[in-house]
């Protein structure tokens, strides 16, 4: 078996001590786990087999949380390139595990942590006990002192939750700045206490797979097609490190993330955008479109930066090919400061089989007229090596800068030919 491509999911205990109402699991919260023998020996032949991605698809990993440092620990020692997802409740990591999970390096870890509403209404109607101001306090820490690649999860469509509420709890979850995002409809699964309830709580529901919620009293279709759109316009953008700096703008231009995201929703709508799949570039064009018609004139401009330099540090760009948003058109001493810097970037990576590729326009530096001293300059590096992700570098400076240079140089010359 080919480990080395593509998820291996791996189980290591069944059930969950947890009765959320939307999950199967309600039914029974026992929780039982394979052996630590089974389990450590079964980890350890997919880590010497060098497996890519190894998925845990137990529905609380840490439910004993010495369990799970244990099995953390022993990841640790003896992983050399896995990836692993692990589904945690946050609010069970105690200080030991949190310490621990410092040293983790990055991208060898990956929790999935759902919060599912920030509601306590909606959160005691589903019967699920995970306090929340402990749960923000661990995603805190972890985001702030370890490597560890957070996934949130919110669901929509709960008992008692509106689409403005829906709205406000992705503000209040992208305010702890997370990695990824992902909004899902709650599905009726049969069986499941909820979907016992449907008919009293005015749940509708779609009868064949994957039972998604269609409306509720509280959001109707049309609110909750809304939300999958939302969802939809994060997992192309900020999921996709995509966008990120431009996508957390909105919230200065319509005094939330999630309304900008709304406003966003309805224009990739009206455009008919979410029916099909989009390239980045274009994902890129459309969100430059949607900064002309849907941002104050006053703001674009800044934005449509933004937008820039979001698309400049996460893809090559070829200036032959570059969007017509991008400012290309150097001046003279521009163009000298880009080729020295590009020369001297050159002559040090000459024999550490690196190729090195670049990309140059220029900004405004705050209100102005557009006047040339009043710009600055971005040159973005791209550097590649075999077998090595691309590396993007940043180097800025302002043309009232590059200018003196220039004019100090010409007065070394006139001096020197006197």
């Amino acid at each position: 078996m080919d480990c080395t491509r593509g998820f291996v999911y791996y189980e290591t205990s069944r059930g969950c001590p947890y009765r959320c109402s939307f999950c199967m699991s309600a039914l029974d919260d026992n929780v039982r786990s394979f052996s630590m023998a089974r389990i450590e020996s079964d980890l350890l032949w997919l880590l010497e087999n060098e497996t890519a991605k190894i998925k845990l698809v137990d529905r609380t990993f840490n439910y004993d949380p010495k369990r799970a440092l244990r099995l953390f620990k022993f990841i640790l020692k003896h992983n050399r390139c896995s990836h692993i997802h692990f589904e945690i409740g946050a609010h069970l990591l105690n200080n030991e595990t949190l310490n621990f999970l410092k040293q983790v390096p990055e991208d060898m870890f990956q929790f999935e942590i759902g919060v599912q509403s920030v509601l306590p209404e909606t959160l005691k109607r589903i019967q699920r006990n995970a306090p929340l101001e402990q749960l923000e306090k661990n995603v805190r820490f972890l985001l702030k002192h370890t490597k560890i690649h957070l996934h949130l999860d919110l669901i929509a469509g709960l008992p008692g939750e509106t689409f403005t509420q829906m709205l406000n709890g992705i503000d209040h979850v992208m305010d702890l700045d997370p990695q990824h995002l992902q909004i899902e409809t709650v599905k009726l699964l049969p069986g499941a206490p909820l979907r016992l309830q449907a008919q009293e709580l005015g749940l509708q529901f779609d009868p064949n797979p994957p039972y998604r919620t269609v409306s509720t009293p509280d959001m109707d279709f049309n609110a909750l097609e809304r939300v999958r759109g939302i969802s939809r316009l994060l997992d192309i953008t900020w999921n996709s490190n995509r966008g990120k700096r431009f996508i957390a703008q909105l919230k200065q231009h319509y005094g939330s993330m999630a309304h900008g995201l709304a406003a966003l929703e309805q224009f990739w709508h009206n455009e008919g955008l979410l029916r099909f799949p989009l390239s980045q570039k274009e994902i890129y064009e459309q969100l430059a479109r949607f900064i002309q018609v849907a941002i104050p004139e006053s703001l674009q401009e800044a934005a449509t930066e933004t937008l820039c330099r979001d698309f400049a540090l996460s893809e090559r760009i070829i200036l032959s090919k570059a969007p017509s948003f991008f400012n290309v058109d150097l001046c003279e001493a521009e163009q000298l400061w880009v080729k020295q810097k590009v020369n001297k970037l050159r002559e040090s990576l000459k024999g550490q089989g690196v190729k090195l590729q670049f990309f140059a326009a220029w900004f405004h530096c705050g209100e102005n007229n557009g006047e040339i001293e009043q710009r600055r300059i971005h040159l973005f590096f791209y550097l590649t090596g075999t077998g090595k992700k691309m590396r993007i570098v940043e180097q800025i400076i302002n043309t009232a800068e590059i200018i003196n240079i220039s004019d100090a140089y010409d007065q070394d010359v006139l001096k020197a030919d006197q």
